[in-house]
């Protein structure tokens, strides 16, 4: 006798064929609005988490608030207050970007020449210990494609031998892979709107880069004995070893190569490839470390000067209309002290 479970319905059936109830109740169904809102969380959420934070938060929080600031006093006033509801859109709507938009700025800045800036610090310690195998039998030094390449075939090489894959065929494998790789960094971009709800473009850098990650994960996973182990990431590096999300890490690697490519030009007259990867290691993992420095600094900086924007009104906005309870004469901030002004605007 077979018993099998039913999807999350939770039905056991105990003849080892579904009943037609069971088919038709496992079918799960959005129509209408609620299709509409799942489609646009999938969107907001395919936007990355500076996309996905700034939506909902304007959503939630920032739009609400200021229509409720448009709203405060009307009474009392006898019209709208435009002043409260322009102080604290100004707050709300610069603020919160600000905190992805600033770092973001200074980042893509400090990057234009060296972009092993933009991979995280153990990433670059695990790709430098591919690379210093990789450059040991570099002909010529001078073909960037010839060196990044052989790169790219050696970190898919550390890739499949960190998942245990034992065919024989892993060279080969790595360098189709390498071989994908390289014709996604040439391929066009998928359309802004194609990415943002989800359509497929065939033969763009996402489709294939979708399509290489998705047959690494597939390897991983044949090959692991943990099965809660996430697919989704590759682990890279030999003496150091890390995890990483697969498609973060193709972005990673672009760059992590185009630095390392140029800089290689740079110093073809006196190359030593053992110290030219301790080298390269050493000054861009310090140049990663104090870019978080001035990352985290310079938008504490930016975020404490945002409230001169919207603090600018001599009085408090908030305030304007009401009167205190024994004189006839508009409450001011001059005129109140803080304990009698929380009172009076609870009440």
């Amino acid at each position: 006798m077979e018993i099998s479970r039913n999807n999350f319905c939770g039905n056991l059936n105990y003849s080892g064929t579904q009943n037609n109830k069971s088919k038709k109740d496992d079918k799960t169904s959005f129509k209408g609005f609620d299709n509409i809102v799942v489609a646009t969380m999938d969107a907001i959420e395919r936007g990355g988490l500076a996309a996905s934070f700034t939506i909902q938060d304007n959503l939630g929080t920032n739009i609400p608030r200021t229509i409720t600031a448009l709203g405060r006093n009307k009474e009392e006033l006898g019209h709208l207050n435009y002043a409260h509801a322009a102080e604290v859109a100004i707050r709300e709507f610069v603020t919160g970007p600000s905190l992805f938009l600033v770092p973001a700025a200074i980042l893509k800045t400090a990057t234009i020449k060296h972009k092993a800036g933009e991979v995280s610090l153990n990433i670059i310690n695990a790709l430098s210990d591919v690379l210093a195998d990789s450059l040991k039998n570099a002909k010529n030094l001078k073909d960037e494609k010839g060196i990044s390449s052989k790169f790219y075939s050696d970190t898919f090489i550390n890739i499949l031998e960190n998942a245990n894959y034992k065919g024989k065929d892993i060279n080969e494998k790595a360098k189709e892979f390498a071989q994908r790789f390289e014709n996604a960094l040439n391929a066009p971009k998928k359309g802004f709107f194609k990415k943002l709800f989800n359509k497929a473009q065939e033969n763009t850098k996402d489709d294939i880069l979708d399509k290489l990650g998705n047959d690494i994960s597939k390897i991983i996973k044949q090959n692991q004995e943990d099965s809660s182990k996430d697919f989704v990431e590759v682990t890279i590096g030999k003496a150091n070893k890390y995890n990483r999300n697969i498609h973060k890490f193709f972005d990673e690697l672009e760059n992590y190569t185009k630095d390392m490519s140029n800089s290689i030009k740079k110093s073809v007259n006196s190359f030593d490839a053992s110290k030219f990867t301790k080298n390269f290691n050493k000054t861009r993992s310090v140049f990663r470390v104090f870019l978080n420095i001035f990352m985290t600094v310079g938008t504490m900086a930016v975020v404490s000067f945002l409230p001169k924007l919207y603090m600018s009104n001599k009085e408090n906005p908030a305030l304007a209309g009401l009167k205190s309870q024994n004189e006839s004469t508009p409450i001011s901030s001059q005129n109140l002290t803080n304990e009698s002004l929380k009172k009076e605007v609870l009440h």
